[in-house]
């Protein structure tokens, strides 16, 4: 079977790929990176577009995923990517706000306040976020929002004043500005070391997804969890334009 850049595409949608004509081909590889544990659900998706992928190809196409930031951190795997050391790659876009404002749109705070608004903001920042990859040689092959996030702090938040004097853990520019203003000392920390960075008391505090706090077994380290519905961020899932047009027409 042929591996092709239609059959790639194709896939993208609902992780399900059409069959091609059968023809002898090498096997080509790629690698995938991603920050995110094995036991994410981005991870888990990720996962299946590959699984599905590889049958389609009858296995002509083999993409290794490289959980946790083992291959590249997070700030590392977008020009990873543009350069070819991996040709595919998972970010979450609002990280790359000092990069291009645009990327951060939705991490404004209750700019939507549910996955139907969520998913209408994607859609209507789509081409935009595709041609800024697109001038960089990478194509964007799908998108997936994160659930909504809210507060794992020590003590209850019942007002922004009980997030004063926290060391709070933020993961984009939205975050750190958002720290700042209620009085929070904010430190960058990407998701593989949020336990650590509890357990050495670098942070003490952090507004991210309910779905990073289980990846992260945050009970063990946060004694409530207040949900605000802060934000619908999401990742993107891309790969170098060069290497996908390699692939059989």
């Amino acid at each position: 079977m042929v591996i092709s850049r239609r059959t790639l595409l194709a896939a993208v949608p609902a992780c399900a790929v059409a069959a091609g004509s059968r023809q002898a081909l090498a096997q080509t590889r790629w690698q995938f990176a991603t920050p995110y544990q094995d036991s994410n659900f981005h991870t888990r998706n990720n996962r299946l577009f590959v699984e599905e992928l590889g049958k389609a190809t009858g296995g002509k196409l083999s993409i290794q995923i490289h959980t946790n930031g083992s291959l590249l951190p997070m700030l590392q795997i977008k020009r990873g990517v543009q350069t070819g050391q991996v040709q595919i790659g998972e970010i979450l876009l609002s990280a790359y706000g000092n990069e291009d404002p645009f990327f951060e749109v939705d991490g404004i705070p209750q700019l939507v306040t549910n996955f139907e608004e969520a998913h209408r903001l994607m859609e209507l920042a789509k081409p935009f976020i595709e041609a800024r990859f697109a001038r960089q040689g990478m194509t964007v092959l799908y998108q997936i929002p994160w659930p909504p996030s809210g507060f794992y702090t020590n003590a209850p938040v019942e007002s922004l004043e009980a997030l004063r004097g926290t060391k709070m853990r933020t993961f984009n520019v939205m975050t750190n500005r958002f720290a700042t203003l209620v009085g929070a000392t904010p430190t960058l920390v990407q998701a593989a070391e949020v336990p650590q960075a509890f357990a050495t008391g670098v942070v003490n505090a952090m507004v991210t997804s309910a779905s990073t706090g289980v990846d992260t077994q945050a009970w063990d380290y946060a004694k409530v969890y207040t949900p605000v519905g802060f934000t619908f961020t999401r990742n993107a899932v891309f790969c170098r334009r060069r290497d996908l047009e390699a692939l059989p027409a």
